[in-house]
């Protein structure tokens, strides 16, 4: 887990972090990259004054747990199905 902000693209699971913007964002956007090479992002917020960790994602899901890593699990696994779904979509062909 990260202590400090910082962007990060995920491969496969595994983090690359880019430390240049560290001390400068109150959100961590992550990339990630599925095995076939698509992308897609999801933020996770600073606590707000409630203690609550919101997240989002560019497919527009979202919303918010008690930790720093629940959050990121949820937004992780929504991304992951939203992506799943979107392929599945995709091979169905056209009428």
């Amino acid at each position: 887990m990260l202590s400090t902000p910082a962007v990060a693209i995920l491969r496969a699971g595994l983090p690359i972090i880019d430390r240049s913007l560290e001390g400068t964002m109150t959100n961590q956007s992550f990339t990630f990259i599925d095995p076939a090479g698509n992308q897609a992002q999801y933020t996770v917020y600073g606590a707000d004054r409630r203690n609550e960790y919101h997240w989002s994602t560019d497919h527009g899901d979202s919303g918010f747990d008690a930790s720093f890593e629940q959050a990121q699990s949820r937004a992780r696994t929504a991304l992951k199905s939203s992506m799943a779904a979107r392929r599945r979509d995709e091979r169905v062909p056209r009428r």
